[in-house]
């Protein structure tokens, strides 16, 4: 019998998981999925009355039970970490000779603290394209014990952690993803198309993983690169595959900064238009952006492009994110994307230490100027690796018993809600009038501004009425794939769980209808 690999995944599509099963397909292993929605429990949205009662994690471990499989593998990033042990202690029950295998962010950050649950036999860190066809080939053999580079193991009571291998370099020479592992799970997955035509990140951001995983590998080769990027053959290959096969709407670039290539950037838009013509969206850093890059875009199809603003203090920006642009960047980035067919929509990060009144008033001030297309905010949320968790807790702002349990036990945390203890009541109160900036008169924003109104608006959660605000406004333009998918999963699995019910009890009134009437008690009246 093939040895048979399994991915047991949650709530989004996610590009390493198809990445790397289209490497283990490609070595001819079979490669199944048991998906769980995580309905009411994802980084956007939390509901602890609704989660319960549509919580599909007993369904999905029927489901890779049933797929049996040898491995189990799981890429795993913080939120979900909780998750992932929780499913991994539920396979082991249902069936104690599957092998756990977790690879991802966090799995890479602490491989040691993720194998100190017994129910973790591997953990792949860095890059999993060829460690997991290696050790999966290792496993088919019967062998526990491995040399292979980039896994970690137990081997008793000591954790066995090999070299890591150097980055792949040459990102042509891997097989296009493998996206009928989502499209088949469900239909919605095939609306839109997310691609990378590349790998890493120039910057060394302190909130992302790039601050850590650049430099995992311990083995290394002269030229090798963090930075690589595919040709634009191949990707308009990948794409003109796609299109054929799934017949998506849009695409959507997964590239931590598309732009920052003039050269590659010609060529793709010189391209793209002719073979591929969909819309897309992409993320861009400020400072890379200039005329020429901006009309490359346009010429291409491009219809929104994402950038990081994340707070308008440059010293907090340089400082303590260890980012490169500035104030002036990235209003020139927007002014730029202004004259075109491309939305300009601008990241946010809310809770930052220092973050004050003043610089937040500021913030709402530079975007009732610069009116870009739309604004996101997020938390910030500390993550095990990221520098910006050592930061925190050498600088005391968070005690030293809350990072470490970042990197053993991290919560399950929902970046986009405004609930309470995130951040402090000031910055809370921002987060709704940034929602609302972009809808309101500037003669109402210099108002509530100068007044200081903000101070009595309300805590709310933004990310679904502003979602919705976006879309209305917005109509005729390109639907934004996130949106789309977002809402057509809870559709589908709501939808899925409900008719779960009706059948549930229509065979009830079936087996109470076929069952023979009881004799009724009858009450002797000479007892009353």
């Amino acid at each position: 019998m093939p040895f048979r690999a399994a991915f047991v995944h949650q709530g989004f599509e996610f590009l390493g998981v198809e990445a790397v099963a289209a490497s283990l397909q490609r070595a001819g292993f079979e490669v199944g999925m048991a998906f769980d929605p995580r309905l009411f429990s994802d980084t956007y949205v939390k509901s602890g009355l609704l989660e319960p009662r549509f919580n599909y994690e007993r369904e999905t471990i029927e489901r890779a039970v049933a797929l049996d499989a040898n491995a189990y593998l799981f890429s795993v990033v913080s939120p979900v970490q909780r998750w992932a042990s929780r499913m991994a202690a539920g396979l082991k029950q249902a069936k104690p000779d599957a092998i756990v295998v977790f690879g991802g962010i966090h799995a890479s950050a602490v491989p040691e603290k993720v194998l100190a649950d017994s129910n973790v036999d591997y953990v792949i860190v860095g890059e999993g394209d060829e460690a997991c066809v290696d050790l999966m080939r290792v496993l088919s053999r019967g062998e526990r014990e491995t040399d292979v580079a980039n896994v970690a193991y137990r081997r008793g009571d000591e954790v066995v952690q090999n070299p890591v291998r150097p980055f792949i370099q040459e990102l042509d020479s891997l097989p296009f993803p493998a996206k009928d592992l989502f499209v088949n799970e469900a239909p919605y997955f095939g609306f839109g198309y997310t691609v990378q035509s590349g790998r890493g990140c120039h910057l060394r951001c302190t909130f992302c993983y790039h601050s850590f995983f650049a430099n995992l590998p311990t083995q290394s080769r002269p030229g090798d690169r963090y930075v690589r990027r595919r040709s634009p053959a191949n990707v308009i290959a990948e794409l003109k595959y796609a299109k054929h096969r799934y017949d998506p709407k849009v695409v959507r670039f997964f590239d931590d900064n598309f732009v920052y290539n003039i050269d590659w950037l010609r060529e793709f838009a010189d391209r793209y238009p002719r073979e591929v013509g969909l819309p897309f969206w992409c993320l861009g850093n400020p400072d890379k952006l200039d005329r020429e890059s901006v009309e490359c875009l346009e010429r291409a199809g491009c219809y929104e492009l994402q950038m990081g603003v994340q707070t308008f203090s440059e010293e907090t920006r340089r400082g303590l994110l260890a980012r490169s642009e500035t104030n002036a960047d990235v209003e020139n980035a927007i002014e730029l994307l202004r004259g075109t067919r491309i939305r300009a929509a601008c990241d946010n990060i809310l809770g930052l230490p220092g973050q004050g009144e003043e610089e937040l008033a500021e913030l709402a001030r530079f975007y009732d100027r610069a009116r870009p297309s739309r604004i996101n905010m997020y938390w910030l949320t500390y993550f095990a690796g990221a520098r910006i968790l050592e930061m925190a807790e050498q600088s005391g702002w968070i005690p030293r018993t809350e990072a470490a349990g970042y990197r053993s036990d991290p919560p399950p945390v929902a970046i986009h809600v405004n609930a309470p203890g995130k951040g402090t009541p000031t910055q809370r109160k921002f987060q709704t009038l940034l929602s609302l900036v972009l809808f309101l008169p500037s003669s109402w924003n210099d108002r509530i501004l100068r007044w200081k109104l903000y101070r009595y608006l309300p805590v709310m959660d933004p990310f679904l009425l502003t979602g919705l605000i976006f879309n209305l406004r917005d109509r005729g333009a390109p639907p934004s794939l996130f949106q789309v998918r977002f809402f057509a999963r809870y559709r589908t699995y709501v939808l899925r769980r409900m008719r779960r019910w009706l059948e549930d009890a229509g065979a009830l009134r079936r087996r109470t209808a076929a069952e023979p009437l009881r004799p009724s008690l009858v009450m002797d009246a000479s007892r009353c």
